[in-house]
C-alpha cells in the first residue's frame, strides 16, 4: 500500500484510479496532516463476463497463455513445445470446457483419466503442472 501527502484543496473522500487502485484520503487524528493511501484491488468490471464466448474455452485460454510465455521468455523453446503437446491433451481430455467451470471435481476427474490411461508420475504431474499454471496466468494476468 502506497501512502504520500496531497494538497489540502482535494475534498472528496474516495476515488478509483484506472478501476485497478483504489484511492482513500485520511487524516491523521493527532497531527492533522492530510494524506492518502493506495492499495491495488480487485475489481468486478474488469471479469470476463461473456455468456457464450468462445474466449473462456479452455483452447482460447491456452492460445493467448502462449503467447504470454513466448512474449515473455519464461520458458525455453523446448518447454514451451512440450507445454503446447499437453494442452493438446488436456483440451481433449477436458473436453475444451469453459475455464469457469473448473474445480476439484474437475481436477479429481482429470487424475483419474490420467490414471487410466497408466501414465508414469512424472507425466500426470506435467498435465497438472501446465493446467495450474493456465489457471495461475488467468487469475493474476486477466
Amino acid at each position: 500500500m502506497g501512502v504520500f501527502c496531497y494538497p489540502k484543496n482535494r475534498d472528496d473522500e474516495e476515488t478509483d484510479i484506472c478501476k485497478r487502485w483504489k484511492f482513500q484520503k485520511h487524516q491523521h487524528p493527532f497531527t492533522g496532516l492530510k494524506f492518502a493511501t493506495v492499495k491495488k484491488v480487485r475489481c468486478k468490471s474488469n471479469k470476463m463476463n461473456f455468456l457464450f464466448s468462445n474466449k473462456l474455452k479452455l483452447s482460447e485460454c491456452f492460445k493467448r497463455y502462449f503467447v504470454w510465455v513466448e512474449a515473455d521468455g519464461l520458458l525455453s523453446k523446448n518447454s514451451v513445445n512440450k507445454y503446447k503437446e499437453v494442452s493438446q491433451r488436456l483440451v481433449i481430455l477436458l473436453e475444451d470446457i469453459d475455464v469457469r467451470k473448473i474445480d476439484g471435481h474437475t481436477i479429481t476427474n482429470l487424475k483419474q483419466q490420467l490414471n487410466n490411461k497408466q501414465l508414469s508420475a512424472s507425466r500426470k504431474n506435467h498435465h497438472l503442472v501446465v493446467l495450474k499454471n493456465l489457471l495461475k496466468y488467468l487469475a493474476e494476468e486477466e
